[in-house]
């Protein structure tokens, strides 16, 4: 059976779209270890702590606690290391903090809804399938993306066309709906604009998980046509001397 991610051998690198070329390229080296900084204080542990202070639930930070301390060492070496020496681990990285972070928060969300709003089953049932909507919609599109003809460029589809009017209406329905179980249990308004921060998060943190860790396996799969960011030869010489391997 043929993989559909398997970009045909007889094609040169020129004849492919601008967009199926962008998803073979790497993060710039300059930019890996801001990026890691961005992605682990920022994706990462800013919408964890939101979550675990608003659950409040000791036994879940430390289920999570393993996953997060992994995830900040293996941040740390980004930073020790030449960034041209991990262009594909980075990738790695990136899809895999993405969708760790996104399962967390989902547990996470669960867990708010069951013990501090105490959802009826329907309800939770109802919202839930909302998100799990949410993830099959994002995970679909860059599916889409990596497996379209790589000559052509890509035109938008008309469920790709309104996937923003989509997300709005999910997460606008499930808002509205929220607010007002939220206002008939007279919960604090800024507890309500958490959960809606924890919300955005999970869903955007699964996008980034869904993209690079699909790049990844995108570009394991169509090694000779990877666009690399070489080193000027006077750097290159200079790792080389260092004992450093270049990836």
């Amino acid at each position: 059976m043929k993989n559909k991610f398997k970009i045909d051998p007889s094609l040169k690198n020129k004849n492919l779209s601008q967009d199926i070329s962008e998803q073979l390229g790497f993060i710039y080296p300059s930019d890996v270890k801001s990026g890691v900084i961005v992605f682990v204080l920022l994706l990462f542990d800013l919408p964890l702590l939101l979550g675990l202070l608003s659950l409040a639930s000791v036994k879940i930070a430390w289920v999570l606690s393993p996953f997060i301390l992994l995830f900040h060492v293996w941040g740390v070496r980004f930073l020790m290391k030449n960034p041209y020496t991990t262009q594909f681990e980075m990738i790695l990285f990136t899809g895999s903090l993405g969708l760790m972070s996104s399962l967390s928060l989902f547990v996470i969300v669960q867990g708010i809804l069951l013990k501090k709003l105490e959802l009826g089953p329907v309800y939770y049932l109802v919202t839930t399938l909302l998100f799990l909507i949410g993830f099959f919609v994002i995970a679909k599109y860059q599916i889409n993306k990596l497996t379209k003809d790589p000559t052509i460029e890509r035109k938008r589809s008309k469920i790709e066309r309104h996937l923003n009017s989509i997300g709005s209406a999910l997460l606008g329905s499930g808002g509205l709906g929220t607010m007002g179980y939220v206002s008939g249990q007279r919960l604090e308004p800024s507890f309500f604009a958490t959960l809606v921060l924890i919300g955005f998060f999970m869903l955007f943190n699964f996008y980034i998980g869904a993209k690079f860790l699909l790049r990844f396996y995108f570009m394991k799969i169509n090694p000779s046509f990877i666009n690399y960011h070489p080193l000027s030869n006077k750097k290159k010489k200079k790792v080389l001397k260092q004992g450093i391997k270049l990836k």
